[in-house]
């Protein structure tokens, strides 16, 4: 996996994606395989991930994030990194667990092509 280190990210709007974390901005840092990011959206007050990159690309994640309605929610993805011409997008599947469960998809964005 490309390294990611000071890249900004934005998720992107589909129709299989977790309303939640449409638009959320994602600001990582990486140093050698460990990732980390604080992330935030109109919904989203405050979010953290930290996560680990496998000998075979994939970012494994944890995230939390509290909500502007007082909600908290806690999960996990797996994201792959798609290089499409000067941007980088990552792809994952996100199970989010609050007071239900939820397994959407993620689609990031860069918004600081290099």
């Amino acid at each position: 996996m490309e390294n990611i280190n000071g890249k900004v990210f934005l998720s992107i709007h589909h129709e299989k994606a977790q309303e939640l974390l449409n638009n959320a901005i994602f600001h990582f840092t990486q140093e050698n395989d460990i990732v980390t990011a604080s992330f935030y959206s109109k919904s989203i007050c405050y979010g953290e991930l930290v996560g680990l990159v496998n000998k075979s690309g994939i970012l494994h994640v944890i995230l939390n994030l509290f909500c502007t309605d007082s909600t908290f929610y806690s999960g996990t993805c797996d994201f792959q990194i798609k290089r499409m011409e000067d941007i980088c997008i990552l792809c994952g599947n996100i199970t989010l667990s609050g007071e239900e469960q939820l397994h959407k998809e993620i689609i990031l964005q860069e918004i600081t092509p290099s």
